[in-house]
């Protein structure tokens, strides 16, 4: 686990230390539980001009929308412990690649689009009072 965070605070340093970013701590009793970095205007201006020079760049701007939707409100324990719900990250030894899971994803998103909405009961001969 440590390693992973290293290599994040690694692999963004250079953008916080450019002021791309701002990188924020909370700490626990005996160490720090989470790293919040905050996209700052500068940033935000840099990453604008990157995809207007390279509008290809524009597919990880919509992923990263997809993936912010997905998760908003959860945070990193919460995510990790919903990712090794599948046997694929669960049972992958650690410093392992972890193969794709695009075709689970998809046939989980047909279930989910298949299933009924909230409140559905699935009988609709019955008139509303």
């Amino acid at each position: 686990m440590a390693l992973h965070r290293h290599f994040t605070d690694d692999a963004l340093a250079p953008l916080v230390e450019r002021g791309l970013l701002r990188k924020t701590q909370v700490l626990g009793r005996e160490r720090v539980v989470e790293h919040i970095y905050f996209l700052l205007e500068r940033g935000r201006q840099v990453a604008q001009s990157m995809v207007a020079e390279a509008p290809a760049l524009a597919w990880y701007v919509d992923r990263t929308r997809l993936v912010v939707d997905l998760v908003d409100g959860l945070g990193g324990t919460q995510l990790k412990d919903r990712q090794y719900l599948l046997r694929d990250y669960a049972d992958t030894p650690w410093g392992q690649h972890i193969g794709p899971i695009t075709e689970q994803a998809r046939e989980r998103l047909r279930e989910l689009q298949a299933a009924p909405g909230p409140g559905a009961t699935g009988d609709t001969d019955q008139e509303a009072s």
